[in-house]
């Protein structure tokens, strides 16, 4: 996606550097090829090739010269491999934005696929098929299936989570009440809760997140701390809400998305709106890949700099939603400020 000056403009503001996110595509070579941090510095790396063994969420294991060789995973910057022509079609087809096509190539090609690591990225891409397609029941089943295979995944981004409130259709309300009472399934716990957090369930959601909020898996642990200060922030304030912002710094940053959209509803409430709109931006700058949140907190965005005074910016948001997430569920809602804000400004 190409970025309006505006948002560019904002990103300097909230200290993003957008140009380290763009896509890259694998280049296809006889070996794998694996970039490398030296030490703590992420900008200096080394190059090294072999065939990758395994690659989890703790380390990659790396064979050079029939010696094997292992990296913590938060020191790897860049994996090129060579994929099966159905994976190189079904993300060709996931970019052209034909999920369900592109679900069915992704199937085919984890079906042939014996690298356990591109399996797991295989149904990390399902997941986010599933969850382009609104259906959530299918991205959490097969999240759940991801986790079990890698407890500490590298793509535990595409865990399927509720951050704004919403009442689940009934199918995915049955789904999370099953998740949700699963106390051997910590995962599933979370996605449940989440989704219940805003029903006639949030007493038993609470209570989950709760003690979610310890668990081992310091990314389970993190996210259910977040999702609680959804009810939260009713009754905090603005000193609770900068520790907040402190805790989501510390956090990985492929978690910070839900998180930020949070941070950007307390703002809002506690008539920050400048930072509120910070927090939101902060989610289709860094966190592209999750559409539905990108576009509503593109729209809430425009909602805080529109309380700011700001109504130039804060259009200029709107017309970002409408145009380039014309599908989404925010898409007429964001037409809709927009016309408002033309005929407010067309009668002064």
């Amino acid at each position: 996606m190409s970025w309006p000056p505006l948002l560019r403009a904002l990103c300097v503001l909230a200290g993003v550097a957008v140009g380290a996110f763009e896509s890259t595509t694998p280049a296809v070579a006889a070996d794998d090829v694996v970039y490398v941090a030296r030490g703590k510095n992420l900008q200096l790396t080394t190059k090294l090739t072999g065939q990758i063994v395994d690659y989890t969420g703790r380390e990659l294991t790396l064979l050079v010269g029939g010696t094997p060789t292992s990296h913590k995973a938060e020191h790897v910057i860049r994996v090129e491999t060579e994929f099966s022509a159905a994976q190189q079609a079904a993300d060709r087809l996931f970019k052209e934005e034909k999920y369900r096509e592109a679900l069915a190539e992704y199937t085919a090609a984890g079906r042939d696929e014996q690298r356990r690591w591109v399996r797991r990225q295989i149904m990390a891409q399902m997941v986010w098929c599933h969850r382009h397609l609104d259906d959530i029941p299918a991205a959490g089943d097969t999240f759940l299936s991801l986790l079990a295979s890698d407890p500490q995944t590298i793509h535990f981004d595409c865990i399927p989570l509720a951050w704004s409130p919403g009442e689940p259709h009934r199918r995915l309300a049955d789904k999370c009440r099953q998740w949700l009472s699963d106390e051997n399934s910590s995962p599933g716990g979370l996605i449940g809760a989440s989704h219940l957090l805003s029903t006639a369930d949030s007493p038993a959601a609470t209570r989950r997140l709760e003690r979610l909020a310890f668990d081992p898996n310091a990314h389970i642990a993190l996210l259910a701390q977040a999702q609680l200060w959804r009810i939260q922030m009713v009754t905090n304030g603005a000193e609770q809400f900068a520790q907040w912002s402190q805790t989501v710094e510390r956090m990985p940053q492929t978690l910070g998305g839900g998180p930020h959209f949070v941070l950007g509803l307390a703002w809002s409430r506690a008539g920050n709106h400048q930072q509120a709109a910070l927090d939101f931006l902060r989610v289709p700058i860094l966190h592209a890949n999750d559409a539905a949140l990108s576009a509503r907190a593109l729209l809430e965005a425009g909602r805080a700099l529109q309380r700011a005074g700001q109504d130039r910016q804060s259009a200029r948001l709107w017309a970002e939603v409408a145009s380039q997430y014309p599908q989404s569920q925010v898409a007429g809602e964001a037409r809709r400020l927009l016309q408002e804000s033309a005929t407010q400004a067309n009668s002064q």
